[in-house]
């Protein structure tokens, strides 16, 4: 893991003497009501602060950021003065001239504020990188080296666990994996309307599970299993037409909507790294069912804004042991799944839930649930916190790659949605606004992009298509084949500029191509 080069304090009377007074790394010891936090040294997730930027405003948050973090970063300029000049007091050992005190109110931070380091955002280019043909055998085994172990290994999981031992003997994960080519079988838009009947479907089943469940009946799961295949055989065939229709979504946040997108974001990355099909359908149940025991948590606590108390932060970590509880009657439950559910918030250096599992322990299931479930939380509205771009949202995974989720299964997950992920909103260099529609999946390919405004941002009445030029695709200057073609300049939150998120497509408004490639 590359070695991050955070900004320190600078033991200095004049306040611009901070090196970046936006991100400056404080101890936690050192840390007081007043300062506004701007990043933690972990995933926001992975703590009781659901807030991605707030001002620490009672000593219960002081003493829950001692409690669960080392150091945080702070914004000078968005703390209090008062506080700001006690840290710096604290920092240099000087002593303290009186300063104005003022109310200490609490600003709310969008997701899209996140600070991430210079570091990160050059490895994140590098994950990006240029896009390849699928990967290959020898590629997969160079992931299963860095892994760190055979696919099949027990050491993956704890030893107090039989079940993995089972599911290896059994062939699930055999050590010799051999992977899967998964060629596009069709276009994006003859897929679509099995791509739309498909998240519907795996919608409509996950609602009625949940709705049985906080009924208090037991969990049946056959109609899980087929709108878990059902996922994976659109994917397979063109993986991008259903993560359209999962980003045109957004708008409709739900426990329902949260677990197809997350089982969209495993079967893609699966599907990257070559695996067969039926252990595609597998992680499609993980993100489904991941989620279930969140029925037996109080709404209240799960849209709470702020900082969860002690004993409310415990209660919410108990849904992945309710979700664990209601697929244990089913016998026929791959075991592979149901480490993925159990797993799929602990982290590699043992700062997860609920057994605290490290490295080894966790299951590949378990890795790539944490990838996908932390994205897909992340680029979606929250009642306490707005959506971050697609962008930030990978960054943020590449700012914790190799201490809390796997490295190579970052970058791989990276390569999967790519830069500017299918179904996300970009500015192009012609200051339009657009929605990305399809990824090259071949070298002489182009991003398309469905234009939704003019230059000014004023709206288009009816969306057209064309094609662009992904940083990740030209990697340098525009040539003279590449002068006919927008460039995709930034990522946008969803939102961005009041759009509304709606799929044109379904509504028959988009202006095609004039000839598609």
């Amino acid at each position: 893991m590359p070695v991050r080069h955070p900004a320190p304090l600078v033991p200095d009377d004049a306040l611009e003497a901070w090196v970046d007074r936006h991100r400056c790394r404080v101890p936690s010891e050192a840390l007081d009501v007043g300062l506004f936090v701007v990043e933690l040294d972990r995933p926001w997730h992975d703590t009781p602060f659901l807030l991605q930027g707030f001002t620490i405003d009672s000593q219960d948050e002081l003493q829950a950021l001692r409690a669960n973090c080392s150091f945080a970063y702070v914004d000078l300029d968005r703390s209090n003065p008062a506080a700001v000049h006690a840290l710096r007091v604290r920092i240099t050992e000087r002593p303290a001239r009186p300063t104005p005190t003022q109310d200490l109110p609490r600003t709310l931070a969008p997701r899209a504020d996140l600070r991430i380091s210079a570091t990160t955002r050059q490895r994140f280019r590098q994950f990006a990188g240029p896009r390849e043909a699928p990967i290959g055998r020898g590629v997969l085994a160079r992931i299963r080296s860095l892994v760190g172990r055979p696919l099949a290994s027990a050491a993956m999981a704890r030893h107090a666990d039989p079940g993995f031992a089972r599911h290896a003997r059994r062939g699930l994960l055999p050590s010799d994996l051999q992977a899967t080519p998964h060629p596009v079988a069709r276009s994006f838009d003859d897929e679509l309307p099995r791509a739309r009947r498909a998240f519907a479907f795996g919608e409509e089943s996950l609602r009625g599970l949940l709705d049985a469940l906080r009924a208090g009946r037991t969990a049946e799961l056959s109609t899980i299993t087929t709108a878990a295949y059902a996922l994976t055989d659109s994917l397979i065939d063109n993986p991008h037409a259903l993560l359209w229709i999962g980003r045109t979504r957004d708008a409709d946040f739900n426990a329902a909507n949260h677990g197809v997108k997350v089982a969209l974001y495993l079967v893609a990355l699966a599907r990257h790294l070559g695996l067969p099909r039926r252990q595609m359908a597998e992680l499609a149940m993980v993100g489904l069912l991941a989620d279930i025991g969140k029925v037996h948590v109080p709404q209240a606590l799960l849209d709470k804004p702020g900082m969860l108390a002690a004993d409310e932060f415990a209660e919410v970590k108990l849904h992945v042991r309710y979700s664990l509880d209601a697929v244990s009657a089913c016998a026929d439950l791959p075991d592979g799944v149901e480490l993925g559910i159990g797993q799929h918030h602990e982290r590699l250096d043992g700062s997860g839930y609920p057994g605290g599992l490290k490295g080894d322990e966790i299951s590949l299931y378990g890795r790539m649930a944490a990838i996908a479930d932390s994205f897909a939380a992340l680029i979606t509205p929250r009642a306490y916190a707005a959506a971050a771009s697609p962008q930030d949202a990978l960054m943020n995974l590449c700012e914790w790659a190799g201490s809390s989720f796997d490295e190579p299964l970052v970058e791989q997950f990276v390569q999967t949605v790519g830069m500017f992920p299918v179904g996300s909103l970009v500015e192009l260099s012609s200051g339009e606004v657009a929605r990305v529609v399809t990824l090259p999946v071949a070298r002489l390919q182009r991003t398309r992009v469905l234009v939704l405004t003019e230059a000014d941002k004023a709206p288009l009445e009816r969306p057209r298509e064309v094609e662009a030029i992904g940083t990740h695709e030209s990697g340098g200057a525009v040539g003279p084949s590449q002068a006919a073609y927008v460039r995709i300049v930034a990522g946008l939150p969803s939102g961005s500029h009041g759009l509304a998120v709606n799929d044109p497509y379904a509504q028959g408004r988009v202006e095609p191509l004039s000839a598609r490639s």
